[in-house]
């Protein structure tokens, strides 16, 4: 099987590493990864300036674009590698519920999806360092041709792995919780007047709904959440809305 990995974190980072080193041992593996943090980039793509590949290893290559840019691209045939599965991962942290709207592990996995190519995102589900990838390497090493199998075309895979659970690991098919985010800004004055601002904050959430990725994360199951890739509303909004808008009854 071909597979593809990519991440948000860098080409080099151990979680990608240590899974390309594990499913290579199976599988023909290329690593197509940005050339250094992408967090929080989410689904973004490189328009106006050109993407630069720096080949870094035998079949490892850097990218100087977003984790979708390397996607993206790289499915369009510039290495000649056609893959038959992308993981994007192994994030360092979870990418719990509203997380995926801005991470770019996830996007990645979006952005295979949306090529056709059954996707799944990886993340470690712990908080601070130090991280221990063995068991998620395991465990998505053990449910590849799961991934391959039961992916539809409408959806990527979310995955949250804790980095301690007993094995065999418990599964849980879940939905994203609802993440709020405390967000403080440190702002100085430059010396020609300009403002300059530095992100800080916290995660401020409320108790784990029933059947949500962080319940079973804190319950020590691996969060599997199937995620659409295409927008959607419910009948009822739409509705509502024709209700208002349109003064339809």
């Amino acid at each position: 099987m071909n597979i593809l990995l990519t991440n948000d974190d860098g080409y080099d980072r151990k979680g990608i590493s240590l899974l390309a080193r594990e499913l290579g041992k199976d599988h023909s593996v290329c690593i197509v990864a940005p050339d250094g943090n992408r967090s929080g980039f989410a689904h973004g793509l490189t328009l106006h300036d050109p993407v630069r590949f720096r080949r870094v290893a035998e079949s490892v290559w850097a990218c100087s674009g977003t984790p979708a840019d390397c996607v993206s691209i790289t499915t369009h045939g510039i290495f000649s590698f056609d893959p038959d599965l992308i993981i994007s991962g192994i994030n360092y942290g979870p990418n719990l519920g509203t997380d995926i709207i801005y991470s770019g592990t996830a996007a990645a996995a979006r952005e295979g999806a949306l090529k056709g190519i059954p996707s799944v995102a990886v993340s470690l589900a712990r908080l601070e360092p130090p991280y221990d990838f063995t068991a998620a390497v395991d465990f998505v090493k053990s449910n590849v041709q799961n991934f391959l199998t039961f992916l539809d075309r409408d959806h990527f895979l979310n995955i949250n792995i804790p980095q301690e659970f007993k094995s065999p690991a418990e599964i849980r098919i879940t939905s994203p919780c609802l993440r709020k985010y405390v967000d403080s800004f440190q702002v100085f004055t430059g010396p020609r007047g300009d403002l300059y601002t530095f992100m800080d904050g916290d995660i401020d959430v409320s108790r784990p709904e029933e059947g949500s990725d962080l319940e079973a994360v804190e319950k020590g199951a691996v969060s599997l959440s199937p995620i659409a890739i295409h927008p959607e509303n419910s009948r009822q909004v739409l509705k509502e809305y024709r209700r208002v808008w349109l003064k339809e009854s």
